[in-house]
């Protein structure tokens, strides 16, 4: 997605005219929403920091919000690290327990928004290498 297109969406979430945005841990590098209730991340970050940095987009300027992460049974590990990397113990963590139907309908979400993570990875893997081989022979 283009530059102008992201902003053009986020937009339309600032005034209302849309009421879900799904972003990238890139796309959401400095996204500030005045009343931004919550924050869903579909997947366990890969670090403490974008995980922090996720949540920070709801409960700004010492307002409340909540942060609810769907974790798999495939990334309990990896929640797990997280929160020990947190200092927290995993028992001090609300827990939820989701209906057969609201799991199916969570799965098709969680199964798109996988889906674009790895066509964004390969679109920046794709312009890392384009740069470099640009960066390379101009150099030479």
């Amino acid at each position: 997605m283009q530059q102008r297109q992201r902003l053009k969406f986020i937009d339309k979430f600032k005034t209302g005219s849309i009421r879900v945005l799904i972003a990238t841990d890139v796309a959401s590098r400095g996204l500030d929403v005045d009343g931004l209730k919550y924050v869903v991340h579909y997947q366990v970050p890969r670090s403490t920091d974008a995980y922090i940095h996720r949540c920070g987009r709801t409960a700004r300027c010492g307002g409340s919000g909540l942060s609810l992460l769907l974790v798999h049974a495939t990334e309990h590990v990896s929640f797990r690290k997280l929160i020990e990397s947190l200092s927290r113990p995993i028992s001090s963590m609300e827990t939820f327990a989701l209906q057969p139907s609201v799991v199916h309908q969570l799965h098709t979400h969680l199964r798109i928004a996988r889906q674009m993570d790895k066509l964004q990875k390969e679109v920046d893997k794709s312009r890392a290498a384009n740069r470099w081989v640009t960066q390379t022979s101009a150099a030479a």
